[in-house]
């Protein structure tokens, strides 16, 4: 299927999308190994003629299992790499009426609003804490 629908585009540039958003390395997402055998069985027009590929909403442990496998990567696929933490960052790339974006992403995003390191697994509590030995504001 992937390659039936890249056989439509990979004639000249294209850019590819990924929303990681509510995806975990566990549940949900390629593993490496298959995103690895996928790259490397794909047509060299497909490698080449890609344009630059965003990841939207990367958590942290995708982000280290790729960086894990920059060595094997070119140099040349890594330039084409783009982390896009918040949807609206992606509109500095793409045109809006160019891609539609599910909504599930749109409300991860307007939840990232209030809590921006939710994707790096900081999330905040609505308890304020105080210093120790301090008492809590009131």
């Amino acid at each position: 299927y992937l390659v039936f629908k890249l056989d439509q585009l990979a004639d000249e540039p294209y850019s590819v999308v990924w929303f990681h958003t509510r995806s975990t390395y566990w549940q949900n997402c390629p593993s490496l190994a298959w995103l690895w055998r996928t790259y490397e069985r794909l047509p060299s027009k497909y490698r080449t003629n890609l344009h630059r590929l965003f990841v939207v909403h990367c958590d942290m442990p995708l982000w280290v299992g790729l960086a894990a496998l920059g060595p094997l990567f070119s140099e040349a696929l890594w330039r084409k790499v783009e982390w896009i933490s918040r949807v609206e960052f992606l509109w500095d790339h793409i045109g809006k009426k160019q891609l539609a974006v599910p909504d599930f992403v749109a409300e991860h995003d307007s939840v990232l609003e209030d809590q921006p390191l939710m994707d790096y697994g900081v999330v905040a509590t609505k308890e304020v804490n105080s210093l120790p030995g301090m008492p809590a504001p009131i």
